[in-house]
C-alpha cells in the first residue's frame, strides 16, 4: 500500500478515489521477476507531491514482487499536476531486478490491457475500470 505518511512524517489524508493496480513483472525471458524491488511514488488527488515545505512525497513506498513476479498496489488515484501543459496523471516506479534497473511510469487509459513496457523507461499504460468505490487496473511489465 502507498499511503500518506511514514516516509516523510506527514499525517492526515488528502482524500481521493481508491486505486488498485495488480501487476506482474517478467524478466526478458518472460519468466516471473521474483524478488524485484520497486520504489513507487505519486501525487495526491490535487496533483501535489506534498506540502511545498516537504521534499517528496506524500504518497511513496517500496514493495518486492512475490515468487510469481506479482505485486498489488493499493493507493489513491493521483491527479495531473495543477499547471499548464502538465503531463497526464501518472505513478512513478523505479524497478530493480538482478542487473536490470529501470525507471518508468504508470499512465492511465492509453491502450487495452494487459499493457507491457520495454526497457529504457517507456510508459506502462493501465486501463482503469470502476470497481466499487474506486478504480482497478492490471498491468504486465517486461523488463
Amino acid at each position: 500500500m502507498v499511503r500518506p505518511g511514514p516516509t516523510n512524517g506527514l499525517s492526515g489524508s488528502p482524500g481521493g478515489d481508491a486505486l488498485v493496480i495488480e501487476t506482474v513483472i517478467l524478466d526478458r525471458g518472460c519468466r516471473p521477476a521474483t524478488g524485484a524491488d520497486l520504489r513507487i511514488w505519486h501525487t495526491d488527488a490535487r496533483g501535489r507531491y506534498g506540502p511545498e515545505s516537504e521534499k517528496c512525497c506524500y504518497f511513496e513506498g517500496t514493495v518486492r514482487t512475490d515468487h510469481n513476479g506479482r505485486f498489488r498496489l493499493e493507493t489513491i488515484r493521483p491527479a495531473q499536476y495543477p499547471e499548464a501543459n502538465a503531463p497526464p496523471a501518472h505513478i512513478h516506479m523505479e524497478i530493480r531486478h538482478g542487473s536490470t534497473d529501470i525507471a518508468t511510469q504508470f499512465v492511465f487509459g492509453i491502450a487495452s490491457p494487459p499493457a507491457m513496457v520495454a526497457p529504457a523507461g517507456d510508459l506502462v499504460s493501465v486501463v482503469l475500470r470502476r470497481a466499487g468505490d474506486g478504480w482497478h487496473g492490471d498491468a504486465v511489465i517486461v523488463l
